[in-house]
């Protein structure tokens, strides 16, 4: 729309007349199963699919929609065939059968130890991968979060893609279902690019011996982490999206821990202050992803160090325990060895704390990460005996596919009895001592440094409930909270536990014991504090210097430069305060005109500027932003924070909605990240991503305007379902919050499988009977690119705004926003750089 168009082009307002949509026939439909046992009764539109009737078979407790088989008579009905299509009326019930499609083993077996395959991909097929990932996602979710098992069993660790290896592996260490395996995580990402031919065969023999082989959950196994190390890369190269979805799927379904015969604990990383007793693991909920932080988080990132305690972890991810947390925690549960991967070790094994903790690596000559010089030429697995004796095998070799060498194995004893923790060494190849040394260590700049400043210090853990009563009082004298602490444990853990019991985030609390303000790294027995007597302390709040950072960024600030630490710091407690703000507001925000609703905006910190300017300052002028404020563009984190500063100081006249891209896994990979870490430091990027999970998600002006970032959800019934929705919480990859920063329009009527690999595209039906039920006249959204600034969709009830103009500063686009008045007038307003 050029720069000489009319005012009404300029506006692009469009009445919104009421829209007469046909109710849809009601069809009752009855699914049956072989034995004839009723699967589902349910009544579908005559415009449902049999892709929706399968949902909703899935969703009664049925398998997975890609198990599926349903026919009608001697007909088997494709997915895309509606109702409609089939001729069925409300006139007379339809009984339909299902049957379960089931993984041809034997031909995905064929395929993968094709002699070619150790040298190259297999040549596998998308629906038998798909089907395969649902069939094994049934049986993790049949098994227990902490497996119990009974020897004997060979325990392997990391494969990380090593295909070739590992069928090498199998063939040395014996057969399945002969020899049983427990696998402890780490099939994906990092090695060479056969994870899919690595977890397609695993997956595989679990199919077909499930009660002898057991894969246990890595941190590789996680959207996230996949996305960075390139399994999400091989997926999208050799199949789709989709493909790697399924396989997350079934990650988000694995169990994570198991313990042999109750003396042998087994996990992939370690340990937790959260893991007092085995309940607590089998009380973790899944499908799950890996959350930031908590007790399922360290069991996939925690890791030993050389010392005592607890201690942040080098890779800021989750806490490093040492020897004397090993030991304690054995003692405590009867253990007499824990056993761990997720490291490379020189000789393919590694002992800790006083032989109680072992680590296992078992890929050989390991050199994934380029910034360490040191080659790890040894893998090793544990093979526990029927009686418990444990022997480690090691290898110098396990691949042959290039010199038709197979190498050789080395077999150590190692003895975990009450008696006698010693090691005996047996003969074994020769090889320079290799110090213990994690991927990534003294390389800031590699991948390993994902996720940096991850966990906050929670000062020493008591080992059980102290001996010192704290009384927390607010300066008002309401009390925040009673705690009863051990005296070893530090102001900066009393601030947690405080946030624990619902109190402010730790990092805002300003503690105070009469006129003296306590310092994080005093403990309760250097202050004198003992049980005679309760203790009283005084919390405040830190507040962010909103002025002086307003200041810097409005005034001083014209380029994305590092930023000076000091207004760093201040960053971190305008996140704490916003965190509280957000919170306070619901999960959809019910407003009163007027306001201006703004689309993404992706760190273009300039145009933001010029918005304000073109359409008035806060608080005169009311926005509403749909979400996207980072990635993408330079100015991310100067974009999110003028907007978060302009939050505090104007709760009611800015609103913010979140969008796909308000989440960590989405920042890892578009930018947000990496300008954190160049600009500040990687706390301020997870202090954001706290902020980004508390936000909510939908807005409803006057009852009549619906506002969200993405689009429309099968699962949104009605407004309840958002405003039931928790926080904080990350994006899902499947659901209704899921769907709400992730679906988009599509031309063809109904529901359809995304082309992102996320989510789902609905058509102007969907649309036209979702304003009808709900009583809407417009829904607004942003998500996609839009030449014009804005799109129509669905005879004007649906409209999509972008608000960046030369969007990659190629794509010559405008921009758009739209202006709602107190009378509920709807304007469009269109620009570019020069208008």
């Amino acid at each position: 729309m050029g720069a000489g168009s009319s005012e009404a082009q300029q506006t692009g307002h469009r009445p919104l007349a009421p829209l007469e949509v046909a109710k849809p026939e009601e069809i009752r439909v009855t699914v049956l199963n072989l034995a004839g046992r009723e699967v589902l009764s349910c009544t579908l539109a005559d415009g449902s699919t049999v892709r929706d009737l399968k949902y909703l078979v899935a969703a009664a407790g049925g398998p997975h929609a890609r198990l599926q088989q349903l026919s009608f008579g001697s007909c088997v009905l494709k997915d895309a065939t509606s109702c409609q299509q089939l001729g069925w009326t409300s006139a007379e019930p339809v009984t339909v059968t299902m049957t379960r499609v089931l993984p041809d083993l034997e031909k995905l077996l064929a395929s993968l130890m094709h002699p070619k395959c150790l040298r190259r991909p297999a040549n596998l097929l998308e629906i038998d991968l798909n089907i395969l990932c649902c069939h094994c996602k049934e049986i993790f979710l049949s098994e227990p979060m902490l497996l119990k098992l009974e020897p004997p069993l060979c325990v392997v660790g990391n494969m990380h893609g090593h295909f070739d290896q590992l069928v090498k592996l199998l063939e040395r260490c014996g057969s399945l279902p002969d020899t049983r395996y427990l696998f402890l995580g780490g099939y994906v990402g990092k090695g060479p690019p056969r994870s899919i031919d690595t977890m397609a065969l695993l997956f595989v023999y679990k199919a077909q011996f499930p009660e002898n082989l057991f894969l246990l959950r890595g941190r590789d196994e996680d959207a996230s982490t996949s996305r960075i190390y390139g399994f999400y890369d091989e997926c999208h190269r050799r199949f789709n999206i989709k493909l790697w979805k399924a396989f997350v799927d079934v990650f988000s379904c694995m169990p994570v821990c198991a313990v042999i015969r109750e003396k042998i604990f087994c996990v992939s990383s370690g340990l937790s202050p959260h893991l007092t007793s085995f309940d607590r693991i089998g009380e973790l909920e899944r499908p799950c992803r890996v959350p930031e932080e908590g007790l399922l988080c360290d069991l996939l990132f925690a890791r030993p160090e050389t010392g005592s305690g607890w201690e942040k972890a080098p890779l800021d991810i989750a806490c490093t325990f040492g020897e004397d947390v090993v030991q304690k925690f054995a003692a405590e549960l009867g253990l007499d060895l824990i056993v761990r991967s997720n490291q490379p070790v020189g000789d393919g094994y590694a002992i800790f704390a006083d032989h109680k903790l072992l680590t296992l690596w078992s890929i050989a000559d390991w050199d994934w990460d380029d910034t360490d010089d040191q080659r790890y030429h040894l893998a090793a697995v544990m093979k526990v005996a029927d009686n418990l004796d444990i022997t480690a095998q090691v290898f110098d070799k396990l691949s042959s596919a290039s010199s038709g060498v197979a190498g050789q194995s080395h077999t150590i004893a190692l003895s975990w009895s009450a008696e006698r923790q010693r090691v005996a060494h047996m003969p074994m190849a020769s090889a320079p001592d290799r110090p213990e040394k994690a991927v990534g260590d003294d390389a800031p700049d590699s991948p390993s440094s994902l996720l940096e400043e991850k966990v906050q210090e929670a000062g020493s853990v008591p080992s059980s409930l102290g001996d010192v009563r704290v009384l927390v009082l607010s300066l008002a004298g309401r009390e925040v909270a009673s705690l009863l602490v051990h005296a070893d444990t530090t102001i900066r853990g009393l601030k947690n536990h405080i946030a624990t019991a619902g109190g402010p985030d730790a990092r805002v609390q300003v503690l105070s014991s009469g006129s003296a303000v306590l310092e994080d790294k005093q403990t309760c027995s250097s202050l004198g504090w003992t049980a005679d007597e309760a203790v009283l302390v005084t919390m405040t709040h830190a507040l962010p210097d909103v002025d002086g950072c307003l200041d810097y960024f409005l005034r001083r600030y014209a380029s994305d430069k590092a930023i000076p630490e000091e207004y760093a710091s201040q960053l971190l407690l305008l996140c704490c305060r916003c965190k509280e703000i957000f919170l306070a507001e619901p999960m959809l925000l019910e407003l009163e005109p007027p306001w201006v609703i703004v689309g993404n905006m992706h760190g273009y910190y300039d145009q933001l500027l010029n918005l304000f300017q073109r359409f008035g300052e806060l608080p005169d002028s009311r926005y509403l932003f749909l979400g996207g404020y980072v990635d993408r563009g330079r100015r991310s984190l100067d974009t999110i924070a003028l907007l978060l500063l302009r939050k505090m100081q104007y709760p009611d006249s800015l609103k913010l909605l979140r969008s796909n891209h308000e989440d960590a896994a989405m920042t890892r990979i578009y930018g947000f990240y990496d300008e954190c870490k160049r600009r500040a430091n990687v706390r301020l990027w997870k202090a954001f991503v706290e902020v980004f999970n508390c936000l909510p998600v939908g807005a409803l002006i006057r009852e009549k305007i619906f506002c969200v970032s993405g689009g429309l959800s099968k699962e949104l019934q009605d407004f309840d379902c958002i405003r039931q929705l928790q926080r904080p919480r990350m994006v899902p990859e499947e659901g209704l919050l899921c769907d709400l920063m992730w679906s988009d329009p599509q031309p063809h009527p109904g529901w359809a499988e995304n082309d992102r690999g996320v989510s789902f595209c609905f058509g102007a039906d969907v649309v036209q009977q979702f304003v009808e039920k709900m009583g809407l006249d417009l829904i607004v959204r942003s998500h996609q690119v839009i030449h014009e600034g804005y799109e129509f969709f669905a005879d004007g009830k649906l409209v999509t705004l972008w608000s960046i103009h030369n969007f990659k500063g190629e794509l010559g686009n405008q921009a758009a926003i739209m202006k709602v008045s107190e009378t509920m007038e709807m304007k469009l307003e269109v620009f570019d750089r020069h208008h």
